[in-house]
């Protein structure tokens, strides 16, 4: 490989400039994603692959740091010379004895020669292959969380990516850099692959733009019936079917009922393109199951699950997905990869409602659900419940187990678990709004004005994200003011959500100091770690009294809380 010293980089140059050695690497036909520190006399000293990259980003280390400080020393060789059986053999002697946690597979063999000098990199996971699958050009349709994540990501990896979404504010605000949510080390790469030219947006799909095309459209529910609204997605699969041609892969990641690829996206496409499914052009559903707040990491680190028209569009799709993670999951049909998204996330709500149902019973008979549900956890090994939450937010939780119960439905199968589940999350916020309402009727049933301070206004605090869909704070908020209009006077705090975005939300935004001062309560609705670092209790000296602490994540001992004179502790347990 006589290009291979292209790859070869100073211990001094910056992450930046690595960025560019390893971004320029497949239009040089060289071993995509790693470049190698070198000495100046050209031996190894480390190396640094796209994943390092990211992870560091992800961190907060700067761009402009050296290279030296993020990159892999004493990198796994093999020596020059060898056949592929003795690579592999020396590859796996070399990992068992360096005495490292890694896996038995090494994507990368580096090849030296006696002075310790690359000659080679070796690929054994069908490099040339994947490399000339990232000179196909990719568009995904929806630059929300999912679709924008995963473009980025795309990016960094080497495609050519096309963001396509018909809000045209969106798009003009994504090609200023602009990020209208919060995900952890999402701009510094967006900013890159926009200056880099490797990314870029629109709101108009045009012929001959791509050979990709991976749907990332929402698929909300109707709020009455509470059936999938796939009107989005329609109109995606439309003007995708406008301009497919021939040998196109048609990539569904959106959460969908089963059977809808199948049944309205495949029939859509070949209408609209004139071309047959799964012979002209491919289609699969891999659908996306990673957390908001950690999507960058756990698209590269979770099995990639598809299913396809046909076994020709699953091999076309995976060569594709496989260069994004670690394995993927080849299934029979698009239906089983369908059913999949929604095992994940009903069982996910499932589970958390069996806990919050401990809550609601654990009430009435006194008792602490919290300390019990720990305790029967302890050290037995047939149960993993989650803890109760003061209800379950977000998107897709709230989302995707009615569109289980629509396929049970649409099957004559009882959908009893899904709904029933959905309801107990449901009326969590309504839990914790009486909970207040009760301790206010006791303590402060005269105060015409009660200042109440909340902390945490995204749907959850942990991984970190700015989403307010499905928020419990806004929930318990919109309770409590409809119980009495004008009574309350509302502020709070969180650790990622925007002063300007809660302003819209008629809610003034107050740090911890100013938040607790005269507070007759004090509400914490989701579970960002830093809650658990503040002076709860010079705090909570400073609010009114009585006063109540509303811990609905279990941040605090209520033992130690209660010590504080005129303040009483409210968690999820059994004691009002």
């Amino acid at each position: 490989m006589k290009q291979i010293g292209k790859l070869f980089i100073k211990p001094t140059t910056t992450i930046k400039e690595t960025m560019q050695v390893i971004t320029e690497a497949p239009h040089l036909k060289l071993p995509v994603g790693i470049a190698l520190v070198t000495s100046p006399k050209g031996e190894l000293m480390g190396t640094v692959t796209d994943g390092d990259i990211r992870k560091a980003l992800v961190r907060g280390v700067a761009m402009e740091e050296r290279v030296e400080k993020i990159m892999a020393r004493n990198p796994i060789t093999v020596d020059e010379g060898l056949g592929i059986d003795e690579m592999l053999k020396m590859m796996t002697q070399k990992v068992k004895s360096s005495g490292r946690i890694r896996d038995q597979k090494v994507d990368k063999l580096i090849v030296v020669d006696k002075m310790n000098r690359v000659t080679n990199v070796v690929d054994f996971y069908d490099l040339w292959h994947k490399q000339e699958v990232r000179y196909k050009r990719i568009s995904i349709v929806g630059s929300g969380h999912v679709g924008l994540t995963l473009a980025v990501v795309l990016a960094e990896l080497g495609y050519q990516v096309t963001g396509v979404d018909i809000n045209k504010q969106l798009v003009g605000a994504l090609n200023q850099g602009k990020v209208p949510f919060y995900e952890k080390g999402l701009k510094p790469l967006l900013d890159f692959h926009l200056k880099e030219s490797n990314i870029s947006f629109t709101s108009n799909l045009k012929e001959g733009l791509s050979d990709i095309y991976i749907i990332c459209v929402g698929t909300p529910i109707d709020s009455k019936t509470k059936e999938p609204d796939n009107s989005a997605l329609k109109k995606a699969t439309e003007d995708i079917g406008a301009v497919l041609k021939k040998e196109d892969l048609v990539i569904l990641r959106s959460t969908v009922s089963v059977g809808t690829t199948r049944n309205l996206v495949k029939p859509i496409l070949e209408k609209k393109s004139s071309l047959k499914a799964g012979i002209d052009f491919y289609l699969v559903f891999a659908p996306e199951r990673v957390v908001e707040g950690n999507a960058l990491e756990e698209i590269r680190e979770i099995p990639q699950i598809i299913g396809g028209i046909n076994k020709k569009s699953i091999q076309e799709a995976t060569r594709v997905l496989q260069t994004i993670g670690p394995s993927v999951v080849m299934l029979d049909s698009l239906e089983e990869a369908e059913m999949i998204k929604l095992i994940n996330n009903a069982y996910r709500d499932h589970s958390f409602a069996f806990a919050n149902k401990m809550v609601l019973l654990c009430h009435q008979l006194n008792l602490d659900a919290v300390k019990i549900i720990k305790a029967a956890s302890e050290g037995y090994p047939r149960n993993t419940l989650p803890l109760p939450s003061p209800g379950v937010g977000g998107y897709c939780l709230t989302k995707d187990p009615y569109i289980l119960a629509d396929v049970a439905k649409r099957n004559r199968i009882s959908p009893d678990i899904f709904i029933y589940s959905r309801k107990i999350n449901n009326a969590m916020p309504r839990f914790v709004a009486a909970k207040v309402l009760n301790f206010l009727k006791n303590n402060w049933k005269t105060e015409k004005r009660i200042k109440i301070y909340c902390m945490g206004f995204a749907f959850k605090g942990y991984p970190e994200t700015s989403d307010m869909r499905g928020s419990i704070a806004i929930e318990v908020i919109n309770i409590l003011q409809q119980k009495f209009p004008g009574r309350f006077y509302i502020c709070g705090y969180d650790a990622i959500v925007s002063k300007e975005e809660m302003s819209r939300l008629n809610i003034e935004y107050l740090d911890y100091k100013k938040g607790f001062a005269n507070a007759h309560c004090a509400l914490i609705l989701n579970n960002h770690p830093e809650f658990s670092k503040i002076d709860i209790f010079n705090l909570l000296r400073t609010m009114r009294k009585p006063g109540l602490l509303f811990d609905g994540w279990h941040f605090f001992a209520s033992k130690e809380i209660n010590k504080v004179a005129g303040i009483k502790y409210q968690g999820l347990g059994g004691f009002d």
